[in-house]
Parts: structure tokens; C-alpha cells; sequence
């Protein structure tokens, strides 16, 4: 099964780093892209479809709404945000929790829930 990554990174040659040393991994399909707009993020994340997406902190998104908003269209993506600085991977696996009820929200802040 091949694992479809988009990277977006500020810095263009950390983009081109991570999009070479993926690129090493038979398994891996990686795009690489220069984000220019927060409307550029939206369509290639519809464009390419990515189970990936790798960003780094350092990305600015004048709406950052609009990028979190696109990603609820996505039901399996993984985000993972690189912080070159303190050498950390935080990574973000988007989750749809059936509520029956408005309490239902405590076990998912707890992380209790049951994924149907």
C-alpha cells in the first residue's frame, strides 16, 4: 500500500530535504509544494489527496481556519508538524467521534470514547 505524503514547508530547501529522503521509501508517493496562499493549501489538498500531510511550524496561513476547515473532508489524514528548532514531530490524527449526547464530549476530552 502506498502511503501518499504532502509536504509543505516554509523554507524551501527543507521542503526539497524531506521530499528527497521520502522519496527513498518504496512505499512513500511525496509531493512537495511551496505554499503560497491559504487557497493553494486547500486545492492541493483536494488536488492530491494526501493519508499526509508534513508541514513545519514556521508556516504561516493567513486563515488558518480555511486549512483546518478542509481537512474535516479528509477521513483518514494524519498531520505532522515539524519544529526544526527543538528537533520534535508533533503529529495530529483527525478523529470522528459519534455523540449520542452532550456529555459524550467529556469521554472524548478524556480520550474514553469508543470509535465505532
Amino acid at each position: 500500500m502506498t502511503i501518499k505524503c504532502l509536504v509543505v514547508c516554509s523554507n524551501e530547501l527543507m521542503g526539497i530535504a524531506v521530499e528527497n529522503l521520502f522519496k527513498t521509501q518504496a512505499d512513500l508517493e511525496v509531493v512537495n509544494i511551496h505554499l503560497l496562499t491559504d487557497a493553494d493549501l486547500v486545492q492541493e489538498l483536494e488536488l492530491n489527496q494526501p493519508d499526509v500531510l508534513i508541514t513545519d511550524e514556521s508556516v504561516d496561513l493567513s486563515n488558518p481556519t480555511m486549512g483546518l476547515q478542509s481537512l474535516i473532508r479528509f477521513l483518514n489524514i494524519r498531520v505532522i508538524v515539524l519544529n526544526t528548532q527543538a528537533n520534535v514531530l508533533h503529529v495530529y490524527k483527525k478523529q470522528d467521534v459519534l455523540v449520542t449526547e452532550i456529555s459524550d464530549l467529556f469521554s472524548v476530552v478524556r480520550d474514553q470514547h469508543i470509535n465505532p
